[in-house]
Formats: structure tokens, C-alpha cells, sequence
């Protein structure tokens, strides 16, 4: 198990310390146990090992050692005068070992581990902690328990954790400030010792990104430290500001840079002893992941210097290369080649030829390259005179510097390349950067080879860069190509170190580029406040600046903007980046609220050998409101008699809503000083007064007047002029609206309220839109806004007359009230027809009312407004699949296609399953079918035998017939795979030559066993009866008792030469015979036994039924012959499928055009040789392939199949 390198083997120790306990009872100094050999740090061995333990104590005559094993209790292992111990072939888990001296309670312990290790596992939780799981593995004494303790490292500190000591629980919460968690693992028994136990450690990544810390460590240094690692493209003087806390004004000219640990920024300025500065950070983006940003923090600091710098050290990188470094920024070292006093070797001042300060502001070093070589030995170097940006001293300090011979040669290192044109070289040590020069591409001292093609390395100025002189990043004129997967070369001559050793012999580094396989994506996409955009993709992507294809953009209804979008590179670091690009959108400035930006597929590719194309995706977005408003219209309403609109008692009041197009800033909307009426401030106008809208897209002025003051009557002419009134977002009025009469003298804007107006001064009649199968859109017409649609007044035709089946569910008014979207209860059908006749729309008086108050006006039955059809045809699949019959694959639409478009199977992209694309006409055709509600997708292609998938993208083909052009749709499998033969012309037919008879063993004979038994319950036997068994009479000569007759009739039956030539009989004297069949004369019939006795009787028995023998048979072996017919009239495969009853056997064999007959038969005989059970012939120039069973055996049915493949 290897810990962090954050933690020390020391720092280890100290931790495990920390928990001992008392030692146990036993132990005691002069009692000694120790491994032979010692172990060098853990107690572990592999399971199998042998290990040995030595005891050692004053005067012992022997010991006792005393072991308790993973899987065996406490055992006394060895009791001898040996004072040695030898465990052999010891099993994972943890053994304990003491030793007692003869006649002695004192003893000593150790203990070890066989193949022990532990888990850790740490998950974040809900409320920002986490949770650390561990699981031990091989750990462990018979009987025992595992014991753990857990750690937190929150980058400066170690924190035990739990109840601060070891202990059974498994899992700890972890605080939020962790950044490690480390956990060891003991037996409960095992001493504490950091030997004894097993650990593991594992990184916490925080769930959210924050800032940890702000601090003005100088008066150079604002530094802002982050809780990981952060993207560099995102620290930047736009996401990290500085700002004068007294005015909140922005300090100009502070530079960003990011530390190398990735999560201290520094903001780089000259900052003014105990001034307070506030610190932004926002739009700071997570190295591991783009999407998670910090968010907005805002702190405040004290800049204060009051820390004398210093020179901290000198490191020799080289004997004309030194590194110097001090404890902070140095204002005044100096920075332009020469002599300088501030550094003297030696003695003498120092000669800098270089000096390289961009560390200087993050690392706090310098490096300086000299004119003259140090030579190799001890240098005396004295720093003095410099200052840092509190003007504060660096105190003089000399420092002894060591030169070492070198006279080895530099070598490479290694060598990668992770993109098409770039690759990095490390060499063993810090090179001479004048010596590795691409000469003209192919010709300098070092070259880069795929195979054994030189790739040109770019002569321009970066085209070769490094930052240590040591590792490489070489560019590439001529891209890498998939060659270099597998043989790629790096060759290098005349390449020199610092100490002027030179690569005098060619020296060739082989290595392979990277295989990157995974499609780039796109990780974030930021709209600037000027509504132009950021995007940054997973990593380095071409063909995106400047490729106008490569986007889209549509609205919140989905429809794409008509609008030119122009991609470039963002500069990073002085150079155009790859990975982020900046995007303006022609009218941009227009576009507020949500859009969608469209990624079109194929258009983009990563800059990886492969070239990996991005796929399809969109990136939700919001621009910025720019957009200024416009007045749409302005009603008045003024009293007469009999309408008193405030109920005051006289009709002498008047006013006039102004209706803008979008919501105001409520404070400059109800402004007086932002209106003219007549040529007069509003504040002028006696009884005036403003009232905003509740949504603030009106204002009202009302005019209150009384006698005996005149009524001021609003007109169509009436002279009224709106200034520097404001929306929401802070855009100011449309410049053409501002100061602009909105009477008949300029906007012709004003007019009279009237209650109700026709319909289709209202919703625009031209665009009643089916947006979908159950939803119509309605839009109004221009200057006016839709307050609301009562669903019950709006109905439908059908054909011209009254359809009550259809009616209106839901009415969705859009946020700018110029659109509604009306819900229906049912699906209209194909081309916006409803019932299969033509759809129209009538309403009832009022059914709509404007945010002016307005009413529409009836629209009678019949008398309706036309629908336009706004559907498009979308792509039907059969649970996620296209059905195929045969050869043909259906991609079914739900309504019928216009059928005059030819160029159908030209749009469809077709592909089989390994993402080859099929040809329009050579490999497939489209015809439409179904009433053209389907194509029919026929593979043509012979020999394919496979899925294809079909998609429909960036379509401006297919369409209904009313030209709405179908929806794209994704790769859609078909169900079943196409199978289309070569037809080559060669057939085969199958027949059965030679039944199979299997062969039967000899079957061993079976002697029938009968008995006889006699019963003379009734009276005895008398002489002259007979008994006859199997149809041989046998006459008694003097009869009497059961067992006496059996006698007598056992040497009748003996006597008798047929009887006695069939059975040997055998007597129990008891009254029962037992008759056995002799060898010969096995048979499976039944003796038969019967008496004329008047009282004796007599019972035959079968005991075992007899059997003659059956002879062995050979059997016959099964012969099927397959006959081909021919010749082959095309080149192709077949495919031969031999079946016996079992798995089938299944041969491709490859026909030449014009092989006969014959020819392919020996094909097929050679491909079948060799299976099993049967041997396959084929007789030179027959047609005829002989299948014959390798031995004989019962009949079977085989099949043999000749089919194209």
C-alpha cells in the first residue's frame, strides 16, 4: 500500500503514537522477540511465506511460543530450548506471537500481517461533510475484530476523527474542509504500532468549487486560493477584479496569474501600504469540470508589508543557469542583460545574458542565464541592494554554490503526442533550448518520424517552445496520421547540455501517439454582457473558428433564427485558443430571454489523431435584455354624460393608457418629467397624474379636473410625447419613439377606446397556426397585446359547419402577450384536417380581450378563420425500432409525405451496425408506400447480411404536402438484421444413401428357475395319480405326504428324458422342487405343473423367468450424399449447414464465377473434413459429398443446406 506523498513514514509513526495504549502486562525489557530478518517497515508478508521469530532472554533454558493464527485459536506452536520459531506456508490474515522463557510469566509479543490490506471509500453528503467507508481485507486473529482509526487532512492540518482512537465502527464523517482522508486498520488485538497496521488514503474532491481564502500577503500579491484545482482559462483580470474599498472603483492594470499547484491565483499589482481593497471572484471554473463554477464571493483586505524579504536560496541548474529565490516579489532585480551589482560571484559583479522573471510573481524566483560558464567546484554568490514593493530591503546574503562535472550527453526521456500536431519531448536533464532547432523542418537536430515518414516541424517562432528547457512542445506542420498509433520516433542529433555535452551519435526514441477515441463535447456555454458568447468544449477541437455550419441558433418556440454567427478563437496567454472560442451573432443585440444553440453534427472535430467528431448537442442559454422598447399604442377614454369613469359626479376627467411592449423600470415609467402633453411638462398639466400597470408594461395619465375648470379632452390628434422612460433591463425608449408624437402628427399611436373590435384586428387571421397534433397557435397583430382568450368562445368547423366535438381544453398566453398557444381535447388529423374534413376556426363575441381592454368581435360559423398547418411529419417507430420485412426496411411517418419529392433516399443517412454508410441506389432504394405515409427502404446491396439504422438530419427534403418539412430524427435501428444473398448459382440437395443400424451386444442367456410345490392339507398323495409338469405325466407308485410325493416325483421327472434333459431339479424335502434350466435350453415359457391326486395338490411358481441368448450384431454405418449442382454464374460465398440431431456445423466456402459442379464439391468435402462423427469424401471430378457416420449407430435425421451467404 504506497500513502500520498503528503504523508511521511514520520508523520505516520507519530500519527499511530498518538493512540498507544498501555503496553500489555507481559512485556518487559529483558525479555526480547524480534524477526529474523527485521522487516523493513510493515510486518506483511504474501500467504505461502515462511517467517521466523527469535526469542532472546537472560539465562533461559527454552522457550514457549504461544501463536494465535487467522483461522486457529490460541495453540502452543513450539516449547523447547530453541529459542527460534519457524511459521511455514502462513494464511492471509493477522498472526500474534509471544514467547515466554522456561519457568517465567514475562514474555514478549509481536505480530504480523499475510497479505493484509484496506479499502477506503469516501462519498459526499447532502450537507457538504462525507462520509469515509473502510473495509479491511486479510486483517484479522481468530475470534477477533478489526479495529480502525481515520484521519483528515485539510492541506495544513491532520485531525483525528470519531472518538479519537481505534475502535470497531467502520465509517466516520469527514468535515467539509477535508481535502484527504487517510484510514488504518489493525486486529483489536495487534499492538499499536504503526508497523502492525495496514492504511490507505484517499483524495476528497468538493462537491461545490469555493474560495478558500483571500489574502494581501504584499504589497505585489493579492492571493485568492480556491479548495481545487481550477481551470486556467478562466483566471483572468474579468473574473478576478480588484476594487479601491473607499470609492468601489476598479484598480486598473492588475494582471492574473495562476499558481502551479492550479488553486492560488495571484492578482498582481503595486498596492498601498494599509489601504483596504474589496476582491471579486465570479465565473471561476473547476479544472476537472467546466460546469461547476464558483460562485460570486466578495472580501475585503488590508494590504500591509511589514516583513523584511529575504534571499532564500541559489540552485545551480546548470553551470550557466542559476535559479534564485526570495521570500516574496522583488521589485527591483533587475530585468535587462548586463552587468549588475545586486548579484556578485565570486567577488566580481555578475553578467546576466538572460533573465527570466516569469516566476517571479508566483513562485517568488528568478533565473538568470550568465555570460561566462561557472566552473565545476564551490562559488561564492552575494545578493544585496534590492528591495521589494514596500520598498522594504532584501538583507544582503551570500550563499556557496556547487558546480559538478558533467560530461555525460543529454538523452530523451520520453515522448508523447496527445494531438495530430503537437508533440512533447522531455529529455534526461535541462538542454541548451539554441541547440534543438527544426532547421528547415526535416533537417535540424531534432526530427519527428511515423514510420519512416519525416513529419516537418514548424520553423516559426513557437514552433518550438519549451519553459525549462528540458521538456519540448514541438508543432507540427504535417499532422500525424493513425500511423503513429503504432510506430512513431522521435530522432535527436547535436542536441547540447548546459555543460556544452553533445548527442554526437543519432539517437532514436521510439514511441506511439495517443489513441483518443472519445468524441469532444461541449462543456459550457456563457453569454457575455454584450450578448456575444463563450464557448469552452472538454478539450481541443478544429473547424470551429470561422465555420458558419457549425451552429445554430433557435428560439423559445423552437424556431430557428435567421441570423449569420461568427466563431473565433479566444486568446489565452497570448495565444488563440483551441479549447475556447468566442462567438457574435449578427443582432445580437436584438435577442433577449431564452434560446437554444444548436452544435450540428460532424461539423467539429477534436484535435486528435483520430479526429473525433463532435456530436449533435445544445446548450440552453439566456441573453442579456438589449433590446430597447417600443410604445405600441395609447388609448384614452374621456367622460360624458352619463359615463363617469371615477365616479366623482361630473363628467370633466379624462385619460390616456400608454401601452409599451415590454415591462418598464416602474420609476422612470411613472416619471411626470419623462412626458410632454401638448407641448407642456406633464407636471404642468393641472389634475395629472401617472398610475403604472401592474406589470408595468403601461402607465396611465389621468387628468381629474372639476369646475369650474375645463375638461381636457384626449384626440386622435392629440399631441403626446414620451422622453427617457426605461424598461426593466435599463434599456432606453427606442430612439425613434423618444420626444415622437404619438398623435396623428407623427405615430398615428392614439386612438379611442372601444369596447369591441373585428377579430381580425386583433389575432392576425393569416397566422392561425397547428403547431402540433392538439395545439393551435394564434398570434396578435402588431402594436397590440393579448390580456386573455376565453376557451369556451373559441370554436371550430368542420367543412363549414359547426364541429362541437372539438373544443378547447387550455390556453397558454406567452410572457409577451403576442402569442397563445390553445390546447385541444382531441388530435387533429393529417394536413390540420379534423374528422378527415377541413378545419376552421369561429368565436363567440369577447372571446378575446386585449391588455387594452378591447373585446373581439363575433366571428360567425362558417365564416371562420382558415388554419395553417405547422406540423411536421415525425418519424413513427415501432417500440424504438424500424419493423423490416425481407429485404425492406419501413420508416413509417405519422402523415402522408409529399410523394413528387424524388430525392428521398438521398436525405435518409443509412448505416449498418458498424457505422459504415450505405450508397442511395447501388446499396438501397426508397419508394413511398401506405399512401405515402411510409418509406420503403430496400437494401439492394448483395452479400449484406446485418442491422442498418436510419436517421433524418438537418432535413430540407422531405415534406408533407403542405410543405412542412419533416422532423429530424436521431439513428433509429431496424428490429431485425438484412440478409442479402449473392446469388451464385450453385445449389445442393441432400438424400440418404445408407440407412444407420446400430450394432448390438451378445446378450448372455438367462436359466428360467420354477418350483413345484406339494400340499397335502387335503389327504396324502395316493399310487397310481399322476402329476405333470410341462405336459409329462407322471405316475405315482406309492404317493403319501407332501415332502414324500415331492421325493418320488423328483425321480419320475429325472427319469423322464425330456424333463431331465431340460431341467436340473433339486429337492428341499420339505414338499417343494426347484426346476433350473440347463445351459441350452433357456426358454421364456413357464413350467406348468398339475395332479389328478383326489386330496394331494401341487403349485407351479416362476421364480425367474429364462432367456435364450442373443447373438451380437455389427450394425450399419449412416451414408448421406449431398450433390451439388453448378456452375457458379457469379462470385460469392455459400453457406453449408450440416445437422445430425445436434448443434448444427456450420461452413462458409468461397465459389469462384464459373467453378463447376465438381469443383466446389471438393470445397465443401475439404472444409467439412474433420467433423466430428463423420467422414466427409468427395471423389475428384464428382458433384457428389459423401457424408459418411464414422462407426455404425441408429439411424439419424441430417439435414445438409446450401444457401447463398
Amino acid at each position: 500500500m504506497q500513502l500520498s506523498k503528503k504523508i511521511s513514514v514520520t508523520l505516520i509513526f507519530a500519527m499511530v503514537c498518538m493512540l498507544f495504549a498501555v503496553a500489555p502486562a507481559f512485556a518487559a525489557d529483558e525479555v526480547q522477540l524480534d524477526f529474523v530478518p527485521e522487516f523493513p517497515g510493515q510486518q506483511m508478508v504474501a500467504a505461502g511465506s515462511s517467517v521466523t521469530l527469535k526469542a532472546t532472554a537472560p539465562n533461559a533454558e527454552g522457550y514457549g511460543f504461544y501463536v494465535l493464527g487467522p483461522d486457529k485459536d490460541w495453540y502452543i506452536a513450539q516449547g523447547s530450548a530453541s529459542d527460534t520459531l519457524t511459521l511455514t506456508d502462513v494464511k492471509p490474515g493477522t498472526y500474534i506471537v509471544d514467547a515466554y522463557p522456561f519457568f517465567s510469566q514475562v514474555g514478549k509479543r509481536q505480530m504480523f500481517n499475510v497479505g493484509g490490506s484496506v479499502s477506503l471509500d469516501v462519498t459526499p453528503n447532502a450537507d457538504g461533510t462525507y462520509t469515509a467507508t473502510a473495509n479491511a481485507n486479510n486483517i484479522g486473529c481468530f475470534g477477533s475484530e478489526v479495529w480502525y482509526a481515520f484521519w483528515a487532512f485539510d492541506g495544513t492540518n491532520y485531525t483525528l476523527l470519531g472518538d479519537g482512537s481505534y475502535s470497531a465502527e467502520k465509517t466516520v464523517t469527514v468535515p467539509q474542509s477535508a481535502r484527504q482522508v487517510i484510514v488504518y486498520a489493525k486486529d483489536k488485538l495487534a499492538p499499536l504500532t504503526w508497523q502492525t497496521t495496514v492504511a490507505a488514503v484517499k483524495d476528497v474532491t468538493p462537491a461545490n468549487l469555493e474560495v478558500v481564502s483571500v489574502s494581501a500577503i504584499n504589497l505585489r500579491q493579492i492571493a485568492v486560493t480556491f479548495n481545487e484545482e481550477v481551470a486556467s482559462n478562466t483566471v483572468n483580470a474579468t473574473n478576478l477584479r480588484v476594487y479601491d474599498a473607499a470609492n468601489n472603483n476598479q484598480i486598473a492594470g492588475v494582471t492574473v496569474k495562476l499558481a502551479a499547484d492550479n488553486k492560488t491565483a495571484y492578482l498582481l499589482n503595486t498596492y498601498t501600504q494599509l489601504k483596504n481593497y474589496k476582491v471579486v471572484v465570479e465565473n471561476v471554473a473547476s479544472k476537472a469540470d467546466a460546469t461547476k463554477k464558483v460562485a460570486k464571493t466578495e472580501n475585503t483586505v488590508q494590504a500591509m508589508d511589514t516583513t523584511l524579504p529575504t534571499a532564500e536560496g541559489i540552485a545551480v541548474k546548470s553551470p550557466k543557469t542559476l535559479e534564485l529565490t526570495f521570500s516574496e516579489p522583488i521589485k527591483d532585480f533587475p530585468t535587462v542583460a548586463g552587468v549588475t551589482d545586486k548579484v556578485k560571484i565570486d567577488g566580481i559583479n555578475a553578467y546576466f545574458a538572460t533573465i527570466d522573471q516569469t516566476k517571479m510573481d508566483t513562485e517568488n524566483t528568478v533565473t538568470v542565464t550568465l555570460g561566462t560558464a561557472l566552473t565545476v567546484g564551490d562559488h561564492k554568490v552575494k545578493i544585496a541592494g534590492l528591495n521589494d514593493y514596500a520598498n522594504l530591503p532584501v538583507a544582503e546574503k551570500e550563499f556557496t554554490v556547487t558546480v559538478v562535472a558533467d560530461t555525460t550527453a543529454p538523452a530523451v526521456e520520453s515522448a508523447s503526442a496527445t494531438s495530430k500536431d503537437k508533440v512533447t519531448v522531455k529529455f534526461n536533464k535541462p538542454v541548451d533550448g539554441a541547440t534543438v532547432t527544426a532547421g528547415t523542418g526535416t533537417d535540424g537536430t531534432i526530427k519527428v518520424f511515423e514510420g519512416t515518414t519525416a513529419k516537418a516541424i514548424s520553423t516559426a517562432a513557437g514552433g518550438i517552445a519549451t519553459k525549462d528547457n528540458q521538456t519540448f512542445e514541438l508543432t507540427l506542420t504535417a499532422n500525424l496520421g493513425l500511423a503513429s498509433l503504432v510506430d512513431a520516433s522521435i530522432k535527436v542529433k547535436g542536441v547540447k547540455d548546459a555543460y556544452g555535452n553533445e548527442i554526437k551519435e543519432e539517437q532514436v526514441f521510439k514511441f506511439t501517439a495517443t489513441d483518443d477515441q472519445v468524441a469532444p463535447t461541449v462543456s459550457d456555454v456563457k453569454v457575455n454582457t454584450d450578448n456575444t458568447l463563450e464557448v469552452t468544449f472538454s478539450e481541443d477541437v478544429t473547424n470551429f473558428a470561422g465555420n458558419a455550419n457549425a451552429l445554430e441558433l433557435y428560439d423559445k418556440d423552437n424556431k430557428k433564427v435567421v441570423t449569420s454567427l461568427a466563431i473565433a478563437s479566444k486568446t489565452i496567454d497570448s495565444k488563440p485558443s483551441l479549447k475556447v472560442y468566442n462567438v457574435s451573432i449578427t443582432g445580437g443585440a436584438t435577442l433577449a430571454g431564452n434560446y437554444t444553440l444548436k452544435f450540428v453534427k460532424e461539423q467539429v472535430k477534436d484535435n486528435s489523431i483520430r479526429e473525433n467528431f463532435l456530436v449533435e448537442a445544445t446548450k440552453a442559454i439566456a441573453f442579456n435584455d438589449k433590446v430597447a422598447p417600443k410604445v405600441l399604442s395609447a388609448v384614452f377614454v374621456n367622460e360624458t354624460a352619463g359615463a363617469d369613469f371615477n365616479s366623482d359626479g361630473d363628467v370633466l376627467d379624462s385619460k390616456i393608457t400608454i401601452y409599451f411592449d415590454k415591462a418598464m423600470d416602474a420609476a422612470t415609467l411613472t416619471s411626470s418629467a419623462n412626458y410632454l402633453l401638448g407641448g407642456s411638462p406633464l407636471a404642468d398639466v393641472k389634475g395629472a397624474s401617472l398610475a403604472a400597470a401592474a406589470d408595468n408594461k403601461a402607465v396611465t395619465i389621468t387628468i381629474n379636473r372639476a369646475a369650474p375648470d375645463t375638461q381636457f379632452a384626449f384626440a386622435t390628434t392629440t399631441d403626446l410625447r414620451v422622453i427617457a422612460v426605461k424598461d426593466a433591463a435599463g434599456n432606453t425608449l427606442d430612439s425613434s419613439f423618444v420626444n415622437a408624437d404619438l398623435g396623428t402628427g407623427g405615430k398615428s399611436l392614439i386612438s379611442g377606446f372601444v369596447s369591441n373590435a373585428a377579430f381580425n384586428t386583433i389575432i392576425d387571421v393569416t397566422k392561425v397556426e397547428v403547431i402540433a397534433k392538439n395545439q393551435i397557435k394564434v398570434y396578435a397583430v402588431a402594436g397590440t397585446l393579448i390580456e386573455s382568450i376565453d376557451p369556451n368562445k373559441v370554436k371550430f368547423d368542420k367543412g363549414g359547419a359547426a364541429y362541437a366535438a372539438l373544443q378547447v381544453t387550455g390556453v397558454t398566453l406567452a410572457t409577451d402577450k403576442k402569442s397563445a398557444v390553445l390546447t385541444l381535447n382531441n388530435n387533429l388529423g393529417a394536413d390540420a384536417s379534423v374528422d378527415g374534413g377541413v378545419l376552421t376556426v369561429y368565436a363567440d363575441a369577447d372571446a378575446v380581450a386585449t391588455s387594452t381592454g378591447v373585446k373581439s368581435a363575433l366571428v360567425a360559423t362558417g365564416s371562420g378563420v382558415a388554419v395553417v398547418d405547422k406540423v411536421k411529419p415525425t418519424v413513427q417507430p415501432v417500440d424504438g425500432k424500424f419493423l423490416v420485412t425481407g429485404d425492406t426496411v419501413t420508416v413509417k411517418f405519422d402523415e402522408a409525405l409529399d410523394a413528387t419529392v424524388t430525392t428521398a433516399a438521398n436525405a435518409l443517412v443509412v448505416k449498418d451496425s458498424k457505422g459504415n454508410q450505405l450508397v442511395p441506389t447501388s446499396d438501397y432504394t426508397v419508394a413511398y408506400a401506405n399512401s405515402n405515409k411510409d418509406l420503403a427502404l430496400k437494401i439492394v446491396k448483395a452479400g449484406f447480411n446485418d442491422k442498418v439504422s436510419v436517421s433524418l438530419a438537418n432535413n430540407v427534403t422531405l415534406k408533407d404536402v403542405i410543405g412542412n418539412f419533416a422532423n429530424d430524427f436521431a439513428a433509429t435501428e431496424s428490429k431485425d438484421s438484412i440478409y442479402i444473398p449473392v446469388v451464385t448459382g450453385i445449389t445442393g440437395s441432400n438424400a440418404q444413401t445408407a440407412a444407420g443400424v446400430a450394432p448390438t451386444p451378445l446378450v448372455p442367456a438367462v436359466a428360467g428357475v420354477d418350483t413345484i410345490t406339494f400340499d397335502t392339507t387335503a389327504g396324502n398323495f395316493n399310487a397310481a395319480e399322476t402329476v405333470t409338469i410341462d405336459g409329462q405325466a407322471l405316475t405315482l407308485a406309492t404317493g403319501g405326504t407332501a415332502a414324500v410325493t415331492a421325493t418320488e416325483v423328483k425321480g419320475l421327472a429325472e427319469a423322464n428324458a425330456t424333463l431331465n434333459a431340460k431341467y436340473t431339479i433339486t429337492d428341499n424335502s420339505a414338499g417343494v422342487l426347484t426346476f433350473t434350466e440347463k445351459a441350452g435350453q433357456e426358454t421364456a415359457a413357464v413350467l406348468t405343473a398339475v395332479t389328478s391326486a383326489s386330496q394331494g395338490t401341487v403349485t407351479a411358481a416362476s421364480i425367474t423367468v429364462g432367456a435364450p441368448e442373443v447373438p451380437a450384431t455389427p450394425g450399419t454405418a449412416e451414408v448421406n450424399t449431398l450433390t451439388i449442382s453448378g456452375p457458379a454464374t457469379a462470385a460469392g460465398n455459400i453457406t453449408v449447414t450440416f445437422n445430425d440431431g445436434g448443434a448444427d456445423v456450420v461452413k462458409t466456402v468461397a465459389v469462384a464465377n464459373g467453378e463447376t459442379a465438381a469443383q466446389v464439391a471438393a470445397k465443401i468435402a475439404t472444409a467439412f473434413a474433420g467433423t466430428t462423427g463423420w467422414t466427409v469424401t468427395n471423389t475428384p471430378g464428382s458433384a457428389d459429398v459423401v457424408f459418411t457416420a464414422a462407426a455404425p449407430a441408429a439411424d439419424k435425421t441430417v439435414t445438409i443446406t446450401v444457401v447463398n451467404s
